[in-house]
C-alpha cells in the first residue's frame, strides 16, 4: 500500500513482519540426488538429496511416483548389465545425515 499499510488489516493473509513468517518445510531426502542421476555417484558429503530407496522420504504421491520409478528403472538397468556380463557402475557412497 502506498502508506506502508496493509489495507485488508487482520484479515491479510500475507506476513508483514518476520515474526509472521512460515518456517519451511524439511525437504531432504524427499527427492533423488540430480548428481547420481547423471554421474551414477555423489561425492557431496553434506549433499541433501536421497541416493537409495532406503533414504527417500515422503513426499507429495505425485513426486514421490516418479522417484520411485527412477529407482526400479536404474534397478533394471543394474540387472541388465549383470546379466549380460559387464561390470557395475562404482556404487554412489551413501552419506550420513547430520544431526543439528
Amino acid at each position: 500500500h502506498i502508506l506502508g499499510i496493509c489495507a485488508k488489516g487482520t484479515g491479510c493473509k500475507f506476513a508483514h513482519h518476520k515474526d509472521e513468517l512460515n518456517l519451511l518445510p524439511d525437504l531432504s531426502r524427499t527427492k533423488l540426488c540430480k548428481t547420481l542421476i547423471s554421474t551414477g555417484s555423489c561425492e557431496e558429503p553434506d549433499c541433501k538429496y536421497a541416493h537409495n530407496r532406503e533414504q527417500l522420504r515422503a513426499m507429495p504421491e505425485a513426486d514421490r511416483i516418479l522417484g520411485e520409478s527412477f529407482l526400479q528403472g536404474l534397478e533394471d538397468q543394474q540387472r541388465a548389465r549383470r546379466e549380460r556380463g559387464e561390470q557395475q557402475p562404482q556404487q554412489p557412497q551413501q552419506h550420513q545425515q547430520q544431526q543439528q
